[in-house]
């Protein structure tokens, strides 16, 4: 199946279809990997749409935006095997919480913010709101960032380093990923393609400027700029963009969303997960495959990614939904495959969807829910 897959994908025929989706829906640019154990198959496209001298021919960068969440989480697990954090004890124990009033918030355990079984909601947006948790923790599902931004800062407390130098540390050196980085990096900016409307137009990157003052800072420090921890992040945001609350939802590096990357990277990252080549990272997997919390009969959500339910057998899934970038992936760990698509525009989900059907035939139960 898999062969067929990647001898389609490579054709010229299925080229042009997808480059004429890509013109109808204006999407500018288009990643996917397809992965099958140690093989897999990676193809970019773009469309005149993208006006620029760069060469988007070869490992585009994008906003992995909430395809980060699963490399976090994976991330998080490795530290609880290390002992540094619990999965199931109080997570205020090991930090203080941002509403520490509220009384459902006390029982909040990591396990349930890479669950999004916090009661949280995903995003603040002005400094009057507090954080309350809206149900018991670990009864229902409510999709959080704010949890895993909240596990960001534990995290960085506990091991005393940034949670973009843990990811280097943990994901981005042991499995090669070159391209990949929490933190923004000029290097890899200069490599990725902007994110678009659903009119093919750039949208405006809000909050760049966050971005490039963290980059001065870092310059004038002389460290690294992935060095740099969230107390460096609300500095900067407080420097460069006063008007705006110093919130989650505004600050990079971002556990939830900021991911630098591109589908060959990230394919790498799921190749590890559904090939589970030593014990620690199947016990990482079966936590991940194992629901936790229910969103109907057949989506459930995992540790760190969502779940299919089909039968007996349960397919990872995650999208990623920021300004001006629509992405997916879907993973089988029983057949060892994978496949992941970035797109850099506001109409991606409408592409990718097409995409993923006439590749696999499946249409996918995850397509139907929309946090």
């Amino acid at each position: 199946m898999m062969e067929s897959i990647n001898k389609i994908l490579s054709s010229d025929s299925f080229g042009d279809k997808v480059n004429h989706w890509m013109y109808l829906a204006a999407v500018p640019a288009l990643s996917i990997s397809v992965i099958n154990d140690n093989e897999f198959f990676s193809r970019e496209f773009n469309t005149a749409l993208l006006k620029t001298s760069n060469d988007y021919d070869k490992d585009i960068i994008y906003y992995a935006a909430s395809l980060t969440k699963p490399v976090f989480a994976y991330m998080i697990l490795k530290c609880i095997q290390e002992g540094l954090l619990s999965l199931d004890r109080p997570i205020h124990e090991y930090y203080p919480l941002p509403n520490p009033k509220d009384p459902n918030s006390n029982f909040i355990t990591t396990r349930h913010i890479l669950s999004h079984s916090t009661g949280w909601v995903n995003w603040r947006n002005n400094a009057s709101q507090e954080l309350v948790s809206e149900f018991t923790p670990g009864t229902d599902f409510n999709y959080s960032g704010e949890g895993y931004f909240f596990l960001q800062r534990v995290i960085e407390y506990l091991t005393g380093k940034s949670v973009s130098s843990l990811l280097r540390e943990y994901v981005f050196q042991p499995l090669s990923m070159r391209n990949s980085s929490l933190a923004w990096l000029p290097e890899l900016d200069l490599k990725r393609v902007r994110g678009h409307n659903n009119r093919g137009i750039p949208v405006q990157e809000t909050f760049s400027p966050v971005s490039s003052t963290l980059a001065s800072y870092s310059i004038d420090k002389g460290v690294s700029i992935e060095s740099l921890k969230t107390e460096d992040s609300e500095k900067a945001l407080r420097e460069s963009m006063p008007n705006v609350p110093v919130l989650p939802n505004f600050l990079k590096p971002n556990a939830a969303s900021s991911l630098m990357t591109t589908a060959k990277d990230y394919a790498l990252f799921l190749r590890h997960l559904v090939k589970t080549p030593d014990k620690t990272t199947r016990d990482i997997l079966n936590l991940m495959s194992t629901p936790q919390v229910s969103i109907n009969d057949e989506l459930k959500w995992g540790i760190g990614t969502g779940l299919e339910i089909n039968q007996d057998e349960i397919n990872l899934w995650h999208w990623g939904d920021n300004p001006g970038y629509k992405n997916f992936f879907t993973a089988d760990p029983n057949k060892k495959t994978a496949l992941i698509v970035f797109t850099a525009s506001d109409n991606g989900k409408s592409v990718y969807e097409r995409l993923i059907r006439e590749l696999t035939g499946v249409d996918h139960q995850a397509f139907f829910y929309y946090r």
